[in-house]
């Protein structure tokens, strides 16, 4: 009852033009002699053939997008009345605007300008013993930051 099942491996073969024998693809060349040229090698005969052609294709962008012919269905009349109808909508205040409004940028300008007249107004009430007084408190410092050579 002792049966040995043998499994037969199916490869992936090719036959061979000259003795019809069953060959593994992997195989380069068959016992009786015949060569099997290669994709690598035909490629590369190939390409020593089509150098003019690269040349030519180098040439011409190689993902060209195809441009359809646009269908003019208005006449030239109506082109020139349509351009004149929004040039006369262009001075109507009306218009929604979208994204942000312009005014936010002048705002902060405004802002800015203010805050240096303050500060120009602070300075300029200022009495000439605070001044001095402030003068050698900045000297002060100064001396000391450049002792410790923090500011090459």
């Amino acid at each position: 009852m002792s049966t040995n099942k043998v499994k037969k491996v199916k490869m992936a073969t090719k036959s061979c033009p000259e003795c019809d024998q069953q060959i593994p693809v992997a195989c380069k060349s068959c016992p009786c002699g015949y060569v099997f040229i290669s994709r690598k090698l035909l490629n590369a005969k190939l390409n020593e053939r089509s150098g003019v052609m690269d040349k030519l294709e180098d040439k011409r962008r190689r993902t060209e997008r195809i441009r359809k012919e646009k269908i003019n269905l208005t006449s030239t009349s109506d082109m020139e009345n349509r351009r004149r109808s929004r040039t006369n909508s262009h001075s109507d205040p009306i218009r929604r605007g979208r994204g942000r409004p312009k005014t936010v940028g002048l705002k902060k300008q405004e802002e800015e300008k203010e805050k240096q007249e303050r500060e120009v107004d602070i300075y300029a009430n200022l009495s000439d013993e605070k001044a001095f007084v402030f003068s050698v408190a900045l000297a002060e410092i100064n001396r000391k930051i450049l002792g410790q050579r923090l500011i090459l």
